[in-house]
């Protein structure tokens, strides 16, 4: 069991890693630059400003410097600073974690306690109107879009 578990731990690793260089491309590869609309919005920034806070967060880097600088700021702790607030984004994660979990918490609790019954109850009856019901009931839920 040990073994098991800890070859599982050492393969979470390469798949973690590979989740980020996907999401840091797609994230990267999109159109537009995080000033774009700060540009826009204030006739004060110039074009050397704007260019300076490009640089500032290394915006021209190539992609591969670009993921090592922000995987060695992520691992160290700095996540970075929200453009709106100008607050550090750890200092933010526990107010807005608060609102997320009186959320998330009660919902998951409340499908669990409707969901294991059902489930259990149409195990237990299979391939009757009831199994096929919940079935059906089953596939709308999942398909029912989260937002």
């Amino acid at each position: 069991m040990a073994n098991y578990l800890t070859r599982r731990l050492l393969l979470m690793v390469p798949v973690i890693v590979g989740i980020s260089i996907i999401v840091f491309l797609l994230i990267n590869i999109a159109p537009g630059d995080p000033y774009r609309a700060m540009l826009e919005t204030n006739p004060n920034i110039t074009a050397e400003d704007y260019e300076n806070m490009l640089r500032s967060i290394g915006y021209y880097d190539p992609l591969p410097v670009k993921y090592l600088k922000w995987g060695s700021e992520v691992l160290s702790g700095n996540l970075g600073y929200s453009i709106d607030s100008k607050e550090p984004i750890a200092s933010l994660l526990p107010r807005r974690l608060a609102n997320t979990l009186a959320l998330s918490l009660p919902a998951l609790i409340l499908s669990t306690l409707i969901a294991v019954p059902l489930g259990v109850l149409s195990a237990t009856r299979q391939y009757s109107r009831l199994d096929y019901f919940l079935s059906i009931l089953a596939f709308i839920g999942v398909s029912i879009p989260a937002f």
